[in-house]
């Protein structure tokens, strides 16, 4: 795509009769995101406040929709591969590294020097590799998503494997840097397809 958002063709009939040349209808895309609601994050493991959490298991976000990793992709599939507009990165706290709460808007996370933000951070163009959907029972069809929410939920999986004693912030952040502008409340160019 051209744009980081999708649009739609809709028709339309006026008392039976087609409108010629029927409107697209933009969906939002991830530069149209400034925050989520806390309602959509059901669980997190290890909690916050855990000291004993096993090394050999991965961060883990539980979302209670399930199609909440992708909602606001702009990109189609890639072969099997679907892009996330949201990913879960867990940072060890310390020295340049601060998280700054902000009125009305999500909280804003700094990597700064002795940290080196790239070697920090994940590898986005694999971050499909650590989105999924669970779906309770042996239903798989898509009606199954679109039913009992207690049924079906997403899971944002950070890939840092964590160490003992070491307090970490985990934030779920978004992909694309349109999604970032956003949260930030500068200007999102519609063009920007940038992860």
């Amino acid at each position: 795509p051209a744009v980081n958002y999708a649009t739609v063709p809709v028709s339309v009939a006026v008392n039976g009769a087609p409108v010629p040349a029927p409107p697209n209808v933009r969906l939002p895309g991830p530069g149209d995101v400034k925050t989520m609601d806390a309602r959509a994050f059901i669980r997190t493991d290890p909690m916050d406040g855990t000291d004993n959490f096993e090394p050999n298991y991965l961060a883990i976000v539980e979302l209670a929709t399930p199609d909440l990793p992708w909602l606001y992709t702009p990109v189609g599939v890639n072969g099997s591969r679907l892009q996330p507009w949201i990913s879960l990165i867990v940072i060890p706290e310390g020295d340049g590294v601060t998280l700054t709460p902000q009125a009305g808007g999500p909280s804003l996370l700094r990597i700064d020097s002795p940290l080196d933000p790239a070697a920090e951070l994940p590898d986005l163009t694999q971050a499909d590799a650590w989105v999924h959907v669970q779906i309770a029972g042996s239903d798989l069809s898509t009606a199954a998503l679109s039913g009992d929410s207690g049924a079906a939920l997403s899971r944002l999986v950070s890939p840092r494997a964590l160490v003992a004693n070491q307090h970490y912030l985990a934030c779920v952040v978004p992909t694309y840097h349109a999604g970032v502008n956003a949260g930030l409340g500068l200007t999102v160019d519609d063009a920007d397809l940038a992860l």
